[in-house]
């Protein structure tokens, strides 16, 4: 992963930042839909040279944007389209391509009120 490292991802503070990593979850970033191909495929190239694969079926991707209708973007890892989605699960936050938090505050309070139901 350290070939991202030199590529250009998504600017945030003065920094070009790639990739989000913990564990064996990566969030690979881009402010362009050509740019994150590009990722993608070092990505894949790099994780095949280590005899490893990308599992598609586990693999989103999701444009944040304001707009009531996110822009399509089509990534391509072995020739196979990644799905694309409104909201994804990443290390236990719900993550919206609108950017909001609402719904991941609605969810927080309906698991602490399930938690709160079974104490009695």
């Amino acid at each position: 992963m350290r070939q991202l490292d030199e590529l250009p991802g998504f600017a945030i503070g003065g920094s070009q930042l790639t990739n989000m990593r913990y564990a064996d979850d990566t969030v690979i970033l881009a402010d362009s839909a050509e740019k994150l191909q590009g990722l993608m495929d070092v990505v894949s190239r790099a994780s095949e040279e280590k005899g490893l694969s990308i599992n598609i079926a586990k693999s989103v991707t999701m444009v944040f944007s304001k707009t009531a209708q996110p822009p399509r973007c089509s990534i391509m890892i072995n020739g196979q389209e990644l799905k694309q989605v409104s909201s994804s699960n990443y290390l236990g936050s719900l993550l919206t391509s609108d950017s909001r938090s609402e719904q991941e505050i609605k969810r927080r309070i309906g698991i602490g009120k399930t938690a709160f139901q079974n104490i009695f």
